[in-house]
């Protein structure tokens, strides 16, 4: 029963940040965002420079990303300057390559039953 508990217990863990992750990157203004932080930290000023939304929204967007871990802000001086965390996306791709190689293998067994048991064309 608590082993039972403790794999429930993480796995809602698990999936929750799952869940941040993947709804962060869900929307195109994160995903570009996250694409100028992956040329190198930005000032907030300089990642919503090109974008026609106001500074409050590119805020917002900023705050969705740092809860799921994908950017650090920190402040210098009067700026804050937010950088790309890698270790955000780790669980995400980890969950993605666990699927990748489930599906890998199946379709791998899937071609082998089809080469072993050729089907032929009905005809009409």
């Amino acid at each position: 029963m608590d082993l039972y508990l403790t794999y429930m217990l993480f796995n809602l863990l698990v999936m929750n940040r799952l869940d941040t992750t993947y709804a962060a990157l869900a929307d195109p203004t994160r995903r570009a965002i996250l694409a100028r932080l992956a040329l190198g930290e930005a000032t907030v000023g300089e990642i919503a420079e090109p974008f026609p939304i106001s500074g409050p929204a590119i805020s917002r967007h900023l705050r969705v990303l740092e809860d799921a871990a994908l950017i650090a802000r920190t402040r210098r001086g009067q700026q804050l300057v937010c950088r790309l965390n890698p270790e955000g996306l780790k669980s995400a791709q980890e969950w993605l390559d666990h699927y990748r190689a489930f599906w890998t293998g199946s379709f791998d067994r899937l071609d082998e039953h089809l080469k072993r048991n050729p089907q032929t064309p009905e005809k009409k």
